[in-house]
């Protein structure tokens, strides 16, 4: 069985009851905040949290948390939880530090004062709250927009490097009188940055059916309900042009789509295309052969590339 925050208030009031929670906390390379969120999501730990943001050897560096009750299962659930991890570490050249467990009486009260990552800045103007709770905690910059998600099963928490330089690119190349297609949407965070950067007619699609539930809720949440239409489906069932396509996928994924991300582009209309290593940038352009790059981004070892379709 596991347990959510939510509930922390309702176990903790128990008479009789003594909970002891255990905190797990683990440290990586900024490269590794999906894969880990994917991890404990997987493992049936719904309420994570990014506690920290730092450099380390010269790198960008992350704290993922969450809580495990003490009870008869959690030797397995740490077990197996360690398991996945040692997988994770095993099939990847980002390094992972060691889990740490430290027992935590109060959950609600540890979050509260070890929580310091209220928003993420992706951007100058465009800040990211890992939260379902409404506003901003802090003050903001003039023209700021602020993106609230909560985290579940989906790619797309705002701290990835690809989707940090998607999110650059669309506050660039968009524009408030585009048509927009947001290929793969996950979390639904790039769609909702195109409707915070004025966007009016966002098509946001995804091929995982499990994940359109909470997509929605943070359609929702953002208030973008009237601007984004949210659909399971892939980009091959779309037979509409827009002015803009983005794609933040693998290498693999786009260039294996490559003729349906070009269809669905109106003359001159621009594709936006992330999720992909410096080494692969080449094998990318060849799969757009009719297209003009016209911009480029790039964080760590990470690459975003902007094309535009002829007349």
């Amino acid at each position: 069985m596991c347990y959510d925050t939510d509930d922390f208030p309702i176990l903790l009031k128990q008479r009789h009851t003594v909970f002891t929670w255990i905190k797990v906390s683990i440290q990586a390379e900024i490269d590794m905040v999906e894969s880990l969120h994917a991890v404990f999501y997987q493992n049936g730990f719904l309420h994570l949290f990014i506690s920290d943001l730092f450099e380390k050897n010269g790198k960008q560096w992350f704290e993922i948390a969450t809580y495990i009750l003490q009870d008869d299962k959690f030797p397995q659930r740490k077990a197996k939880l360690l398991q996945d991890i040692w997988h994770l570490q095993a099939f990847d050249l980002c390094e992972i530090a060691e889990a740490r467990f430290s027992a935590v009486k109060d959950p609600a009260a540890d979050i509260d004062a070890t929580n310091n990552l209220t928003i993420f800045w992706a951007t100058d103007t465009i800040g990211i709250k890992l939260s379902d709770s409404e506003g901003p905690t802090e003050a903001l910059p003039r023209g700021a927009a602020i993106i609230s998600i909560s985290p579940g099963q989906a790619f797309g928490l705002g701290i990835h490097p690809s989707t940090h330089l998607s999110i650059k690119a669309l506050e660039v190349h968009s524009k408030p009188h585009m048509s927009i297609l947001d290929v793969g949407t996950g979390s639904g965070i790039l769609a909702i940055t195109a409707a915070k950067l004025g966007s009016e007619h966002i098509v946001a699609i995804d091929i995982d059916e499990k994940i359109i539930t909470g997509t929605q809720r943070n359609i929702d949440m953002n208030g973008c309900t009237d601007q984004i239409s949210l659909h399971h489906a892939s980009v091959s069932d779309i037979s509409k042009q827009f002015d803009l396509v983005i794609a933040n996928l693998s290498a693999s994924i786009i260039i294996m789509n490559s003729k349906y991300l070009i269809r669905q582009l109106k003359p001159r209309g621009t594709l936006i295309v992330s999720g992909f290593l410096e080494t692969q940038v080449h094998e990318i352009q060849r799969a757009v052969p009719q297209l003009t790059q016209v911009d480029e981004y790039q964080e760590h070892a990470w690459k975003a590339l902007v094309f535009q379709a002829p007349n």
